[in-house]
């Protein structure tokens, strides 16, 4: 008897069976050339049953100090830190009762008694930034004390979120009073991509470069600053109105890009910057362009503005088959198929497949895959959205009884997502195994 033990760290890997999505398969195999009377035990797999752990951050940047009177725009974000997708959380943004118009992104609903916005249930929240969702809500500053803005994340049970303390989180800042001198700040936003020509549309992955105008056009210098919300977790480069790269400006745990204050900006004069996204995931990706300055400002409809870039998703979905290189004829094999997306974008609709020889009689498989006699072909149910990377990764297992004579296994995998190779969607990728039989 030889006894080995193997050790690994348990992956965010699921099945496609539904009744038991989060059951890791674990199958031991063992094959000789010396012929055999009894071939029943060659394989054994042992079921682990996965506990899905994720850990949604939440957080939230917001002006300083907000003068009375003035609009203030808040920017929430909630990021799931896996290691695996979140099933579904509830965001909300606290911030003060009975305040007048809120403009919140989203669909978010503001509720005066509670001074809650409720924004749409995220479900199945996918991992990093390909999952982040960033949202801003923008209030007239009330004559209160103070105001804050808390964000929140109501996890469900089922989404296991063992880390509770960083769920909830947001700044708070004394209001300042309203002044005699008023100065019209001024912002505007617009895209283009690295050739400088002006876009609305953009491949993921590729980038996007945001040019932010802040403007004082009132007759008085004043003191400004501009910010941009960006969803988070993106590279992100930021040059100033010199073009010199301001390292740090963006947090990406946040996704506001913080500019230096400028402490005397001349009225009728404009500060430019430059905002570079590398690597586009969200779609749409929404750059939301605020200023904020020291004096009441009598326009506030000019102190905000969002451009929207059509991120056009581009996955790269593979197909792995593993399993004993040589068996006896009639003994019981066993195969893992792995189905996986290496992105940069969630693949829709990803079919599988595996080609057996035809006329088999005791195939079995994992994951609810069902084999064509016929055909020879199993076939395993669809994954609607596959996430990017280990997050998204399927794996099932398929055995059967080989046959007598030499065949070639063949996977495939398919999306309806474009493909970075420049596939058509619906362009299976295969992946084959040779599997030679060894005489009695």
């Amino acid at each position: 008897m030889v006894t080995n033990t193997i050790t690994y760290k348990m992956p965010a890997i699921k099945s496609t069976d539904t009744p038991a999505p989060t059951t890791f398969a674990n199958t031991a195999t063992v094959s000789t050339t010396t012929p055999e009377s009894v071939r029943t035990n060659n394989t054994v797999a042992v079921a682990t049953a996965v506990k899905w752990n994720t850990d949604i951050v939440v957080s939230v940047n917001g002006p300083a100090a907000p003068i009375l009177g003035n609009p203030a725009t808040y920017a929430v974000s909630f990021t799931n830190n896996g290691p695996a997708e979140a099933l579904s959380s509830t965001p909300e943004l606290r911030i003060t009762t009975y305040l007048g118009t809120v403009v919140a992104s989203g669909g978010g609903v503001y509720d005066q008694t509670t001074g809650i916005i409720t924004f749409p249930t995220i479900t199945n929240q996918a991992v990093g930034a390909a999952g982040t969702v960033t949202q801003t809500v923008t209030i007239t500053v009330p004559d209160r004390p103070i105001i804050g803005a808390a964000g929140v994340a109501n996890v469900s049970r089922a989404t296991n979120d063992p880390i509770l303390s960083n769920n909830a989180g947001g700044p708070i800042a004394v209001v300042q009073p309203a002044t005699s001198t008023q100065v019209d700040l001024q912002t505007t936003i617009t895209a283009t991509d690295s050739n400088n020509s002006p876009i609305t549309t953009q491949q993921a992955g590729q980038p996007v470069v945001f040019t932010v105008v802040a403007t004082n056009a009132g007759t008085v210098a004043s003191a400004m600053q501009e910010r941009v919300s960006l969803p988070a977790g993106l590279s992100v480069v930021v040059r100033d109105a010199t073009s010199s790269v301001l390292a740090g400006a963006y947090d990406a745990a946040t996704g506001v890009v913080t500019f230096p204050s400028i402490l005397n900006q001349m009225g009728g004069t404009s500060s430019t910057y430059r905002i570079t996204v590398n690597n586009p995931l969200n779609d749409p990706l929404v750059a939301t362009a605020l200023i904020d300055g020291v004096y009441s400002d009598p326009v506030a409809s000019n102190n905000q503005q969002s451009f929207s870039v059509a991120i056009q998703p581009i996955a790269d979905v593979a197909i792995q088959l593993s399993g004993p290189a040589q068996t006896l004829p009639g003994s019981v094999v066993t195969y893992q198929v792995i189905a996986l997306n290496n992105g940069p974008s969630p693949a829709n609709s990803v079919s599988q497949t595996v080609q057996l020889p035809t006329g088999l009689t005791d195939v079995t498989a994992s994951g609810g895959g069902s084999y064509n006699p016929t055909g020879g072909l199993v076939t395993f149910p669809g994954i609607a959205k596959q996430s990017v990377g280990s997050p998204g990764t399927v794996a099932n297992t398929i055995s059967f009884t080989f046959p007598t004579t030499a065949q070639t296994l063949t996977a495939a995998v398919s999306t309806t997502t474009t493909e970075v190779s420049g596939e058509r969607p619906t362009t299976p990728r295969r992946c084959s195994l040779p599997w030679p039989t060894s005489s009695r």
